[in-house]
């Protein structure tokens, strides 16, 4: 089966600034109901770590804007 996993995303391959980021995550119970997820929306900087953690089976989609 799947298991979780703990991703870190370095942003060293965007261009340099600031970026609007929205998103769609695993919610924190994904793992018990697989079809609950969150969604935000933050700044990132050029270089900054995004620390993700996806449920079994799970995912995470995001859109950057400069």
């Amino acid at each position: 089966g799947f298991k979780p996993l703990a991703v870190e995303l370095d942003t060293g391959f965007l261009g340099e600034g600031e970026w609007k980021l929205e998103y769609f995550a695993d919610a924190a119970d994904s793992d018990v109901h697989p079809t609950k997820y969150t969604h935000g929306k933050a700044v990132v900087a050029f270089g900054e770590k995004l620390k993700l953690n996806l449920a079994p089976g799970g995912g995470y989609i995001a859109h950057l804007v400069k």
